[in-house]
């Protein structure tokens, strides 16, 4: 039902808005910025149409009076509009030349100045990127580039071509890695089930391109993916949990958990996790599942639900991967992920923190942070029902 739905909303916009882009653009004299703005007037009423929650972390990073090229993750057909609706850029996507031919959608795409790629032919894509090049030195402005090339199948992140990256280093615009949350949960392209789900855009750090040469387009590729790939996977599932501690230890990395609900991040959490984070070289937090806090805590709470609670955490440059778990303790995540110390902020007896022995027994070492007085999520909730 939420999946016609969407399709009949998507359809009923994209006919409204192509229309003004249509009419707009022999008066759009900034080529292509007032369209701009049109279709992101677009995405944002589809969004807000159906009820669907977005949330964006990291826009602290970029200079919005800049250009960019952005590069994106890409796990659904959501997640065009997403970008396009809540990156507050004059932004040019580079797009799949199919596009190009659906009525009304491809009107208005060609009338917004997107750029359509051949994929099935690679002489004709490198000649289309050429161009793309000449149009920005003519013209500056955001670039949109998902350098998968395609949708992921099973919601992990593809690998990199570096046709769509290289226009960086001729350019010399600043690449922003991007991860997107939840579009492939929500709309997959195996599926025509529609899920409402939280959608989240998580924006990295801006990677200077002026030091690279052509020759360096491996390389670059690779940075580029290596920092949307730990972007996309911050936040891990239990089936990830031994992989990427074998990942860790083979390559000497030391890893530093600790564990909690972290429900309203207050000055104390972030003293904790800074001081944890300096214990080695890989911060990894267990967060309480929605279900654990309630049991622990009361039915009321927590007040934020996992997702913001872990997109917070994860919006902390020294945390590196969130881990939500459903158990009361995290025993089992401990054990499994084998940590090299186990961090916990209180005025703890050793014997009684929960992991200690399998820690222990795995050459590890566990270590006590005493907590910043004056900071509680029970005390910011009794100051807001006053």
């Amino acid at each position: 039902m939420y999946f016609i739905w969407l399709f009949i909303v998507t359809a009923f916009w994209t006919v409204i808005f192509g229309i003004a882009v249509i009419l707009a653009s022999p008066f759009d004299f900034k080529k292509g910025k007032i369209l701009g703005n049109i279709v992101r007037c677009w995405a944002k009423t589809i969004f807000k149409t159906m009820g669907i929650r977005t949330e964006i972390t990291g826009l602290e990073n970029l200079d919005t009076s800049k250009n960019y090229i952005f590069a994106s993750n890409h796990a659904s057909s959501l997640d065009i509009p997403l970008l396009l609706g809540f990156l507050p850029f004059w932004i040019v996507p580079i797009s799949k030349i199919e596009l190009k031919w659906i009525p009304f959608l491809g009107w208005a795409m060609q009338a917004a100045g997107h750029v359509f790629v051949d994929r099935m032919d690679h002489d004709r894509a490198m000649l289309s990127i050429e161009k793309i090049n000449k149009s920005l030195l003519q013209t500056p402005r955001s670039l949109l580039i998902f350098p998968e090339g395609s949708r992921t199948n099973d919601g992990d992140v593809k690998r990199f071509k570096s046709g769509g990256l290289s226009l960086g280093i001729s350019t010399q615009m600043p690449i922003v890695p991007i991860a997107i949350d939840g579009t492939f949960e929500s709309l997959n392209k195996n599926s025509t089930k529609f899920i409402k789900k939280l959608l989240a855009i998580k924006i990295g750090s801006p990677i200077e391109t002026k030091t690279f040469k052509n020759k360096d387009r491996k390389k670059l590729t690779k940075i580029v993916y290596d920092k949307v790939k730990k972007l996309n996977m911050n936040v891990l599932s239990m089936k990830d949990i031994e992989s990427i501690s074998s990942d860790y230890k083979s390559r000497g990395l030391k890893i530093v958990f600790t564990n909690g609900c972290f429900d309203l991040l207050h000055k104390g959490h972030l003293d904790l996790l800074n001081k944890s984070s300096k214990y080695g070289d890989i911060l990894i937090i267990g967060l309480n599942s929605d279900s654990s806090v309630k049991k622990l805590k009361g039915a009321s709470r927590p007040v934020e639900d996992e997702m913001r609670r872990s997109q917070k955490l994860m919006a902390l440059n020294y945390v590196d991967h969130v881990i939500i778990f459903k158990q009361i303790t995290p025993k089992k995540l401990i054990s499994e992920l084998k940590p090299d110390v186990l961090v916990k902020g209180g005025d703890y007896e050793l014997n009684k923190i929960v992991g200690t022995d399998e820690v222990v027994s795995n050459g590890g070492i566990v270590k006590i942070i005493p907590l910043t007085p004056g900071f509680s999520t029970t005390s910011i909730i009794k100051k807001r029902s006053i």
